[in-house]
């Protein structure tokens, strides 16, 4: 868990004045699990591979499902201002030989367990909460979390609202962080051999 410090100098940047989301305006990210198994030095493989295959489980708006998606890759890649730059498709490539994945499971049930969503991303899902977006996100490697956390947004009725992309891109600033906090000095960039 990071401080409150630390919460507020985050919505100041990834919301850049228009909307401040981890744990200002009307929505929050968090709290958010960092696997001491994450090396950010990880993302250059993956990013050299392609994009990042993302399953969006749910749809909070009533409009397509693939505009969702489309908005979700979208938003994601610009979630993060530190190389490598990763890209992600809601379509999943049949050759894709990354073992990364994300997940985005929206409204989940209270019981809907983060460690699973991976290995079984059609969790229990809760009835929609008119007004409010609830989801639960995961960045995963073969059937296993690596990073996850959930989010809350309020009165937000088009995936075309920046509030919306900016809630997704302090998601993306969440599960991939560029230092992981369990890991001291320059092991928190050590390649994980995965």
């Amino acid at each position: 868990m990071f401080g409150l410090n630390i919460k507020w100098a985050r919505c100041a940047l990834t919301g850049f004045g228009l909307l401040a989301v981890s744990g200002c305006a009307n929505g929050f990210v968090g709290p958010t699990y960092i696997s001491p198994s994450y090396f950010p030095s990880d993302l250059s493989y993956t990013a050299g591979i392609g994009p990042i295959y993302t399953n969006v489980v749910g749809n909070p708006f009533e409009a397509s499902g693939s505009n969702v998606s489309g908005v979700i890759t979208a938003s994601l890649e610009d979630g993060r201002n530190y190389t490598p730059r990763l890209t992600f498709s809601a379509e999943k490539r049949s050759d894709d030989p990354s073992p990364y994945y994300v997940v985005f499971l929206f409204d989940p049930a209270q019981n809907a367990r983060p460690e699973k969503v991976c290995a079984e991303p059609e969790q229990p899902r809760s009835n929609p909460e008119p007004g409010i977006i609830r989801v639960l996100v995961a960045y995963c490697a073969v059937g296993k979390e690596i990073n996850y956390t959930r989010g809350r947004l309020t009165d937000v009725s088009d995936p075309q609202d920046e509030r919306f992309k900016a809630f997704v891109r302090s998601i993306s600033a969440e599960i991939f962080p560029p230092r992981n906090p369990n890991l001291l000095g320059d092991e928190s960039f050590r390649v994980s051999g995965l």
